[in-house]
């Protein structure tokens, strides 16, 4: 289980910076 988190946090960390330049992108797409 451990392990599995683990995997689960790398996974998170690798995908936030795409999660995060989407929305911006989305929300300056929005203000517009």
């Amino acid at each position: 289980m451990q392990n599995f988190f683990s995997e689960f946090m790398i996974d998170m960390n690798n995908l936030f910076p795409f999660i995060h330049f989407y929305s911006s992108f989305h929300w300056s797409a929005w203000n517009i």
